[in-house]
């Protein structure tokens, strides 16, 4: 079974970001992932093409405020890892959202998933730690990644090669302590 986000239920969100980085994602991701921007009464519309998902933003002076977050039937949390993930970590954002999928696995309480991003930082599988964030203005900003390994079609090679690093690198690490787990049981 692909999984696919259902619903999600948004808590909370806060992101402004330049609108050329708005008009930038659909040529960047518009191919591969059927991204488009279109005017919407004055607003900016963000959504994929044939898909069930969009932000909405609102032009202010030199920047647009995300306004409205919907989403619904994300094949692969594509569209949450890719765009909005990736949007919120870049940007300094901060989001509280759950996400329902498909598959019980990756519900991690009970019929949902809850993902915090809180000015780019956040620790959820697919948004981990790697890659810098470009700093709100005045601040700092987190190191954090845009991508899980499962939104990897079409990534760049660096990011590709990266995520793999890290993958190996938390591998080891499980192994490392299932070893130490049966030599502990084997003590007991």
């Amino acid at each position: 079974m692909i999984p696919r986000i259902e619903t999600a239920e948004v808590l909370s969100f806060r992101l402004k970001v330049p609108p050329q980085e708005l008009e930038r994602l659909p040529a960047e991701l518009g191919a591969e992932l059927g991204l488009c921007l279109e005017p919407d009464d004055g607003e900016l519309l963000l959504c994929r093409e044939e898909a069930d998902s969009y932000l909405r933003f609102r032009p202010i002076g030199a920047e647009a405020m995300l306004t409205e977050i919907f989403l619904c039937n994300d094949e692969r949390g594509v569209f949450f890892h890719r765009v909005l993930g990736a949007l919120m970590v870049r940007h300094g954002g901060d989001l509280r959202i759950r996400l329902s999928w498909n598959t019980p696995e990756r519900n991690s309480h009970g019929d949902y998933a809850e993902v915090r991003i809180s000015r780019g930082a956040t620790t959820y599988p697919g948004l981990a730690d790697g890659l810098p964030a470009v700093p709100p203005a005045g601040e700092g900003g987190a190191q954090v990644a845009v991508q899980g390994d499962e939104s990897l079609e079409g990534a760049a090679p660096s990011l590709e090669k990266e995520v793999e690093e890290v993958l190996s690198r938390a591998r080891a690490h499980w192994e490392e302590y299932l070893r130490l787990k049966s030599a502990r049981e084997r003590k007991d």
